[in-house]
């Protein structure tokens, strides 16, 4: 049997407390919503947020907040998920875009492209930190989506307490999953606030039900252990890596930790081969940057460093609940890639 490259990390007592939510009908958006938005903006260094239903209605609100309109300009990573440029495209935002560079992700040239932006948009690719310091000395607002991210941290803190505001996607690959869905939170008291105001705008139907936010709260607090677990594959994986001809993508500041999302894969040789061996060993690899602004969109301008992600990197199964012979089987494959 394949092993697939995500599966969300649910057990049995997490259901319980969803059913515990359906039998009392507490089903809509409520007072566990808000425990669950204020409890996950805490853990990524925000002082209070807003959980949506979906990721691209949080994207629209934070627009929003943030008082961006057509023609304002803003500057974002290439590798950002592609559902950022289809907002942007939709509010008519002159969006411009820095380069990174391949090995660690860090942001290249941004003081250079700086200049008259409204904003800057940022995330963790593949749950590495880039250099904060460099991010959050631009002096202008920093949105930082931790999507892939979730327990990041910077000189001791949250990576989140870096930026004005931080974004977080609860779809099924995420950290942490409710079954959809976004969290977007306010890092001071002033953003906590603009978003608590936004929120009693918001029509419910557009928040995230009690229900799911009851499974979130269940994944918020095994958050440790899954990153035991998450530390410990990665660890057996990098052994596995250091043994192959490819190399790897990761952050090489002293003061960053990174988050074990999945495990990504720097081909030195073509990638088709390396993804279709992986599929022949039964073990399921992706493109990393298949849906990120810098593979969907016209980004206007040459980022080298992001196109040779795009081209380079494959991603590998990494998740809590990998039975030790899935993690084995994923090692020896990352060990003989071709």
């Amino acid at each position: 049997m394949s092993i697939p490259l995500f599966r969300p990390s649910i057990r049995r007592r997490d259901m319980e407390a969803v059913l515990a939510q359906m039998v009392d009908e507490r089903l809509a958006p409520g007072e566990v919503s808000r425990t669950f938005a204020r409890d996950l903006s805490r853990v990524l260094g925000a002082v209070d947020g807003v959980a949506f239903r979906e990721y691209e209605r949080a994207l629209l609100t934070l627009m929003g907040v943030l008082e961006l309109s057509s023609g304002d300009r803003i500057l974002a990573s290439p590798l950002l998920p592609a559902v950022y440029g289809e907002v942007w495209a939709r509010l008519g935002v002159d969006v411009v875009v820095a380069d990174v560079d391949p090995r660690t992700g860090d942001p290249r040239g941004l003081e250079d492209l700086v200049d008259g932006v409204r904003a800057v948009f940022w995330n963790l690719p593949l749950g590495v930190v880039p250099h904060m310091g460099t991010l959050a000395s631009l002096g202008v607002p920093l949105v930082l989506d931790m999507s892939q991210g979730v327990g990041a941290s910077w000189e001791g803190a949250p990576v989140g307490s870096f930026a004005r505001y931080v974004v977080v996607s609860l779809e099924s690959d995420g950290i942490i999953t409710t079954g959809g869905g976004a969290v977007i939170g306010g890092c001071g008291k002033k953003e906590a606030q603009a978003l608590v105001r936004a929120r009693t705008e918001i029509h419910f139907g557009n928040l995230l039900s009690d229900m799911n936010a009851a499974l979130g709260m269940t994944q918020l607090a095994q958050l440790d252990e899954f990153m035991e677990r998450r530390r410990g594959i990665w660890e057996v994986y990098l052994d596995a890596l250091m043994r192959s001809r490819h190399s790897g993508f990761s952050s090489v500041h002293e003061g960053a930790v990174s988050v074990p999302w999945t495990f990504p894969v720097l081909l030195s040789s073509e990638r088709k081969a390396a993804f279709q061996y992986a599929k022949k060993q039964g073990v399921e690899a992706g493109e990393a940057f298949e849906d990120t602004l810098i593979a969907c969109f016209d980004v206007g301008r040459s980022c080298p460093g992001a196109e040779e992600l795009l081209r380079r990197c494959l991603i590998f199964p990494l998740y809590p609940i990998m039975s030790k012979e899935r993690v084995q089987r994923v090692a020896r494959v990352i060990a003989s890639l071709p």
